[in-house]
């Protein structure tokens, strides 16, 4: 469409050309004899302009328009956050030496929770986040409500989690993949810590003061918006992508399994995008330099070691681990893991393709607790299949985003309840995904031949085996 492929390469000689008018006009069109035409019939030669384009060229053009608007998504959805906080008055006495939410946090004694997501909001911890004014709850509702808007309720819904170091490239690797086909960032609730700090109305006066704490400063707050918009989400069975590095394994764990208790139709998934130590330090230099968010090193280096650990912490969990290497020009999947064992075969892409593809499901009721409106043009991804793991009828896949090597082993569900999770601290830029459809994809014909067990299946049965009991030990023993 117009809008998406203008201004992406320059027109090769006798093409034709779509310029895009401002206010959504109908485009026109450059070229002989087609002046007199309707609307219609211009745009309808153009679109077989296109078809009759080499292959090569069409699927650069269309890498490159999906390109531009998964960066326009992203920009839309912080601009339409960034309208609601225009609104919000920051108090002149606002002290922007200490976090958010400290400033915000309501002391009054009968300080409580109000708005769309009481019931949400009376669920998490209210000890660690505390209890805002009203008001401020009234704004984050509003940011809530914006984020969670795409998509529809899902048969088989996932949740899906990047894990990864600061500087790895995980937004680049997801929305790369998003560009050939592979996954569907469009039909996702995508939910980025980064994007709700960037909207916080007192995110500018803390870069303005000092770039090094803006991030700290707003984290918690961040990881309680993260928190609520996920929760809702899920309540909605939408497929939902927390956008995060994955660092607190001990309070992975225990929301994975609080996750599976209250949502069992959700499969859990990770993605771990790794990149070498120096192109992350590099990458983390540039991205301070082009936009000022700027974090300190020893949090890039804590993230390096802790993510691979938080990984393979997590690994029995879940349904699907994807292994991708992002230290060069183009990603490469290295490793993969199902429910059976990890396989080694490299680039085999259609693992992450046909476990993610979506189908609405009308006839599945949003939960009660679920406010925001599900608009019907927005379509969800659902997987085609997948493969049913321990009980309960929940599975966990996981993409990650690291700087070093896992070693992952054979993935599985531990059944058993845990005891309820505790918000993290490091909440961070935590990036999550809605769980997909019941079975596990087979692979194609070209990635069958190429195969390669890291594990024999003897012992990927023996270590699910294990994390069954221990689970199972843990829910009785409290431990």
């Amino acid at each position: 469409r117009c809008k998406d492929v203008k201004a992406i390469m320059p027109p090769p000689p006798g093409s034709i050309v779509l310029r895009c008018p401002p206010h959504d006009e109908p485009p026109s069109l450059l070229g002989s004899g087609l002046a007199a035409q309707s609307a219609d019939n211009r745009l309808r030669e153009a679109e077989q302009a296109l078809i009759e384009s080499s292959r090569s060229d069409s699927m650069e053009l269309l890498a490159s328009a999906r390109n531009i608007r998964s960066k326009k998504q992203k920009r839309n959805t912080l601009d339409a956050l960034k309208g609601v906080v225009s609104h919000f008055q920051v108090p002149e006495a606002y002290d922007y030496d200490v976090a958010s939410w400290l400033n915000y946090r309501d002391r009054r004694r009968g300080a409580r929770q109000y708005g769309k997501f009481l019931t949400i909001r009376e669920s998490l911890d209210a000890e660690y986040h505390g209890i805002y004014w009203p008001l401020r709850q009234a704004l984050q509702d509003e940011l809530v409500e914006i984020v969670i808007s795409p998509g529809r309720p899902q048969a088989e819904p996932w949740i899906i989690f990047t894990a990864g170091a600061m500087g790895a490239g995980k937004s680049r690797t997801m929305h790369w993949m998003w560009e050939r086909g592979i996954f569907p960032l469009d039909q996702i609730v995508h939910i980025d810590f980064d994007v709700f700090k960037l909207a916080l109305p007192e995110w500018d006066g803390y870069v303005e003061r000092n770039p090094l704490r803006a991030g700290a400063h707003t984290r918690r707050e961040s990881g309680y918006l993260v928190e609520i918009a996920t929760e809702a989400a899920l309540r909605s069975r939408k497929h939902v992508w927390v956008d995060g590095s994955l660092r607190d394994g001990a309070w992975y764990k225990s929301y994975f399994a609080l996750l599976k208790a209250r949502h069992p139709a959700y499969r859990i998934a990770i993605i771990h995008v790794t990149a070498s130590k120096p192109v992350v330090l590099e990458r983390v230099q540039r991205r301070a330099a082009e936009t000022g968010r700027d974090v300190p090193e020893e949090e890039v280096l804590d993230s390096i070691e802790r993510v691979p650990k938080t990984v393979n912490t997590l690994t029995p969990l879940l349904n699907f681990l994807a292994l991708i290497d992002n230290s060069a020009e183009q990603p490469r999947l290295r490793k993969y893991c199902d429910d059976e064992m990890c396989y080694l075969n490299e680039d085999c892409w259609e693992q992450i393709q046909s476990r993610f593809k979506s189908r609405s499901h009308q006839s599945i009721p949003a939960d009660d607790t679920a406010t925001a409106e599900m608009p019907s043009e927005q379509h969800t991804l659902q997987p085609t299949s997948s493969a049913t793991l321990g009980s309960g009828g929940s599975a966990v896949a996981v993409f990650s985003a690291a700087t070093s090597g896992s070693d992952v082993s054979a993935s599985g569900i531990a059944s058993g309840r845990v005891p309820p999770a505790r918000a993290h601290e490091e909440v961070g830029e935590e990036r999550s995904f809605a769980r997909g459809a019941e079975a596990a994809a087979q692979p194609s014909v070209e990635c069958e031949a190429s195969r390669r067990p890291s594990t024999p299946s003897w012992l990927g049965r023996l270590k699910r085996r294990l994390a069954v009991f221990r689970a199972a030990l843990a829910a009785n023993t409290g431990t």
